[in-house]
């Protein structure tokens, strides 16, 4: 699979036909996405889907309670609850993936990322059979009655609901900030990194709201590697991804689920490439006087480590067997 050209091809769908969606092609697409995931751990999520007239008008209604309850919107209710209702009805299915947290900082981090890749997968797997996908985080989908509608448990987190449809024309493409004009080299051998490089400007073609990149990322390699020691495995590189810490929470979620769909990307990349990595969440991305060291701000976060080996190096974890069922309701 060219996965460079799907990953440049690939854009968000904001108009829909009126197509109905199979449940069956959904079900396939996200058990093909959770194949490609390689991960030794499990990944904890489950999905609702609602592909039927009376579910899509179930879920409108409960999106539409908050701004009901809107005093800023309150004059026009008539007009605005028409338009969200039929945003909603309009469109063929809606796929809401909820994934489980844990009072574990990083185990919780670990599962939302490997979510987030999974569901990049699946917008990628989309694509190819000319679906198109939305990635929805409107706050207004944090409410109790969408919650209760989707029977999530307190240990849960709504990482957003996937609009699904068949489209007859395909938007225009954005330009993407390279990967270059967000990179910090900690290598005494620039050559290196052309190959990274190469990789992260495709893999920057990652879905993120209103296009706010809040990624940059930081390279260790030949000759600094001893910077890593005691802090990660030895390997010949390392790939620090760094995140923005907003002060607003949505858009911390949101930037999160950008840079984990980004790293999916480059895992992709990279496994087409012959590059072998691995992917660590380690305790010490949490510790800010570890962090320093990198020259990571106090508004950033480093969001995982990819350990980078060469094609006689199997680094990266394949997908244990025995993998538990898919998750996936109907509304």
């Amino acid at each position: 699979m060219e996965w460079m050209t799907l990953i440049k091809e690939r854009r968000s769908i904001r108009k829909f036909n009126p197509t109905p969606v199979d449940q069956e092609l959904v079900l396939e697409l996200l058990r093909a996405a959770r194949e490609l995931y390689p991960t030794g751990e499990t990944v904890d999520f489950r999905c609702v889907y609602a592909g039927t007239a009376d579910s899509r008008e179930r879920l409108a209604a409960c999106m539409l309670e908050p701004l009901v309850n809107n005093k800023l919107v309150k004059w026009l209710p008539e007009k605005v609850r028409d338009f969200v209702r039929r945003r909603v009805t309009d469109i063929p299915g809606h796929l809401a993936i909820i994934a489980t947290t844990d009072a574990d900082r990083r185990k919780s981090d670990m599962n939302y990322a490997a979510v987030c890749g999974i569901l990049q997968n699946f917008q990628l797997l989309a694509w190819q059979r000319q679906l198109g996908v939305l990635w929805d985080t409107e706050p207004m989908m944090q409410s109790k009655d969408v919650f209760h509608l989707l029977k999530m448990k307190p240990n849960e987190r709504l990482v957003g609901i996937f609009h699904l449809g068949y489209f007859d024309k395909t938007p225009k493409a954005r330009a993407r900030t390279r990967a270059e004009k967000k990179w910090t080299s900690l290598s005494d051998q620039p050559a290196s990194e052309v190959g990274v490089l190469e990789l992260l400007n495709a893999a920057v073609w990652a879905p993120n709201d209103g296009m706010r990149e809040p990624w940059r990322f930081i390279f260790v390699g030949s000759g600094r590697t001893d910077i890593m020691s005691g802090l990660q495995d030895q390997a010949p590189a390392y790939l620090i991804l760094v995140t923005k810490e907003d002060a607003d929470h949505h858009k911390r979620e949101e930037d999160f689920a950008a840079v984990s769909c980004l790293m999916q990307n480059f895992r992709l990349l990279a496994q087409e490439s012959k590059l072998h990595i691995r992917m660590t969440m380690n305790d010490w991305i949490y510790d800010r006087t570890c962090t320093h060291r990198f020259g990571v701000q106090q508004d950033e976060r480093i969001l995982a480590v990819l350990e980078m080996g060469d094609p006689e190096q199997t680094v990266e974890f394949v997908k244990a067997d025995g993998s538990p069922e898919l998750a996936f309701e109907l509304l």
